[in-house]
């Protein structure tokens, strides 16, 4: 079950205890502040589904990205109260002393709105997902046994001290569901080069490259349509950036190391090990064993050698699962507070 990410900021413990009373038994993760500094240095990629945020804890909160339905807690709210609210583009604010049943209402609407957008959202993928089976011709599933390797990935990734705070479970459903999406540049290439049986010349191979930056133009002009769709705003980086490399060899922009965006870097692991274990019209299949071992000898150069660490752990997983589990879409839940 996908949990939402609560923030609870105050240096007075009697404080938070409040507000953990208060949503203790909702299917929630609860991280607690002692001020909207602590959340930045400890959590800076973290998404927030909710924040309570009590006044004298509040600092700038304008440098914090990632902040959705923050609420301002506090006895009295003047005309700077309210100046700050709009300033900062602050939910609500809530009074002292705070009434159960109010938060607990309040969340219940920013669930409902969070389900509401996870259907869209859902939809969304799912019509442009089919597209580019259409177009790829993707008979053998590789868009579905990758987006599950991610999946994988990402839980194990999950485990780890340099990750964990980088991600939480609703962003892992995000990436994974944006993975599906890698290529939709291909959509545009011309059939001839898509399918061609055996090696691309040097002007087709240069066209294929394009896909990279077609699939960021289109998936731009969606998110722009679609503004909340936080898959689709992963997706445009993982169109665009799942081709760069470590050392900067890569292409469109040449990124290197942590310039490249963490899942993007994530899913150009998962797309290379699928490609090797799949056959296609050029090439025929390989074997996990030789499909692990090309990827380590990429570390450092093609790939992030911090995630190809991480990878080799899940390497028995994939093994074991990949005739049962990866034939078919894994199941996630909708997320819930």
């Amino acid at each position: 079950m996908l949990k939402n990410n609560i923030a609870l900021i105050s240096k007075n413990t009697d404080n938070i205890k409040i507000l953990k009373d208060i949503i203790t038994n909702l299917e929630a993760n609860i991280y607690t502040y002692d001020s909207i500094e602590d959340l930045k240095q400890k959590t800076p990629h973290m998404e927030m589904d909710a924040v309570f945020c009590y006044y004298e804890e509040l600092g700038n909160i304008s440098d914090v990205v990632n902040l959705n339905n923050v609420f301002l807690i506090d006895s009295d709210f003047n005309e700077e109260h309210k100046k700050i609210v709009y300033e900062n583009s602050i939910y609500e604010y809530l009074f002292l002393p705070i009434n159960s049943m109010d938060v607990l209402h309040r969340l219940a609407i920013i669930n409902q709105q969070k389900l509401e957008r996870f259907n869209n959202n859902s939809a969304c993928i799912s019509v442009l997902t089919q597209l580019v089976n259409i177009k790829d011709g993707d008979n053998n599933g590789h868009l579905v046994r990758m987006r599950n390797i991610v999946g994988l990935f990402l839980e194990e990734l999950l485990k780890h001290d340099d990750y964990k705070h980088r991600l939480s479970e609703s962003l892992c459903y995000e990436i994974t569901q944006a993975s599906l999406l890698h290529d939709i540049g291909k959509m545009v290439i011309p059939d001839h080069i898509l399918h061609k049986t055996g090696s691309l010349t040097f002007e087709e191979f240069d066209s294929m490259r394009q896909h990279t930056d077609i699939g960021h133009q289109i998936l731009s002009t969606t998110y722009n349509k679609f503004a909340s769709n936080n898959i689709i705003k992963l997706a445009i980086d993982i169109a665009q950036s799942h081709h760069e490399r470590w050392n900067g060899n890569g292409y469109p922009q040449n990124l290197k190391g942590e310039d490249i965006p963490l899942n993007a870097r994530i899913v150009a692991i998962c797309d290379v090990y699928d490609s090797i274990i799949s056959s296609n019209s050029y090439k025929s299949s390989s074997t996990h064993e030789h499909a692990l071992e090309s990827i380590i000898l990429e570390s450092g150069m093609r790939f992030d050698p911090n995630l190809v660490n991480v990878f080799k752990n899940i390497g028995d997983s994939i093994k074991q699962e990949k005739q049962s589990r990866f034939t078919k879409m894994r199941t996630y839940h909708k997320p819930t507070i």
